[in-house]
């Protein structure tokens, strides 16, 4: 291991689930063995440093999880009260921050004079850009995952290609797969994945049926005029109304498609689901997303310059920090549903989901039908393994 990997807040930790057993595997001592440079680790263990230098413990190790999805700098109480409110996956580096992070190369190639380069080499940009904090972060399979899709979907643009949303996960899910088989088994690979799937099949539905749900009530019971919301710009421009409601009725389709598809996961792994998570994702996802390239920026200034500077430098998220994490440092969210989720209520809950997600050439009434009925025997099956 290098320097920075050794001792203390640059240990190591390791954690496996069990039958809803949590091992943890922290390295006080180690010793270092022969020289090696790493660019990744020495561009951590600078990032590591500056964010120590410019922000207190609990700011700074939020910092770094957010950043690399390192948690060992995190308190053990309040990491555990931010996994029971159920947003814990702000610290495990995917969709949400390389998508972020995407964005912000994006903006920078097509609004700045790196314009002007060819299409091959802003690609090889935006490769190089996203391939290097991938390694930073230690290509997880959920970096592997987040990566290769923004670059299938970058690739696409730049050739004119039409782009699927399945192709775009199953490509990235076959790389993963490719570079460690092993990831299959993994949770944080089901997590990642199924979120997606379920973001992709089931996100425009819901959409759908909350504008549905909202006209029929204005309609209904506010006696308004039938005006059904304009989903499109291309024809009619929206107003300012419009684009907030639009904007918030999307966030809330993918936050709730994501839960579908990984409640029985998170029950299976870890023997529990919060009670709190859709209104804490709402709240703090949104956040999130918009401050990380902001964050990320803040952070490689003060990896430039003296680490004296870092207090001034990241003074500010060091503030916001402080603010978002009062929540969870003065309120309990250990509330949360404790009951066994059997196989085979698991197996019928996801074909009730394939059932629903709409994708089958066949009569929506049967598919219907085919849905309700497997729901049920998921529901039966619960019920019976809790009684």
């Amino acid at each position: 291991q290098s320097d920075t990997d050794c001792i203390g807040r640059y240990g190591f930790r390791a954690e496996t689930i069990d039958k809803g057993v949590r091992y943890y595997v922290n390295a006080s001592e180690c010793v270092k063995v022969g020289e090696e440079f790493n660019l990744f680790l020495l561009a951590r263990g600078r990032i590591e440093k500056a964010v120590y230098a410019g922000m207190d413990g609990t700011s700074a190790g939020v910092t770094m999880a957010t950043l690399t999805g390192d948690t060992s700098g995190v308190d053990a109480g309040l990491l555990e009260n931010i996994r029971r409110g159920g947003i814990a996956h702000i610290f495990a580096v995917s969709g949400l921050h390389i998508g972020a992070l995407y964005a912000f190369c994006l903006l920078l190639v097509q609004k700045t004079r790196l314009k002007k380069l060819s299409p091959p080499w802003r690609f090889a940009l935006v490769f190089a850009v996203l391939l290097f904090y991938g390694g930073v972060c230690g290509y997880s399979s959920s970096v592997i995952r987040a990566t290769t899709m923004c670059l299938l979907l970058y690739f696409a643009k730049l050739a004119g290609l039409g782009k699927d949303s399945l192709e775009t996960i199953s490509g990235g899910a076959l790389v993963v797969l490719l570079l460690s088989p092993v990831s299959l088994f993994t949770v944080g690979f089901q997590l990642s994945f199924a979120s997606c799937f379920g973001i992709a099949l089931f996100s425009k539905r819901i959409k759908a049926l909350v504008y549905s749900f909202a006209d029929w009530v204005r309609y209904s019971v506010f006696r308004k005029e039938r005006k059904p919301f304009v989903l499109e710009e291309d024809t009619h421009p929206l107003t300012v109304k419009q684009r907030v409601m639009r904007a918030c009725v999307s966030f809330l389709s993918v936050t709730v498609s994501a839960q579908l598809a990984t409640t029985p996961i998170l029950m299976g792994a870890f023997g529990y689901a919060s009670v709190w998570s859709l209104l804490l994702n709402c709240l703090f996802v949104p956040i999130i997303g918009a401050m990380f390239s902001v964050l990320l920026l803040f952070v490689l200034v003060a990896c430039i310059v003296p680490l004296s500077w870092s207090v001034w430098i990241l003074y500010v998220p060091n503030v916001v920090w402080s603010v978002l994490l009062l929540a969870f440092e003065t309120l309990d969210f250990s509330t949360v549903f404790t009951f066994e989720f059997p196989a085979g209520a698991v197996f019928a809950y996801y074909v009730a989901l394939v059932f629903a997600c709409g994708k089958w050439n066949v009569k929506r009434s049967w598919t219907r039908v085919l849905a309700g009925l497997a729901l049920i025997l998921a529901v039966c099956g619960t019920v019976m393994a809790n009684v």
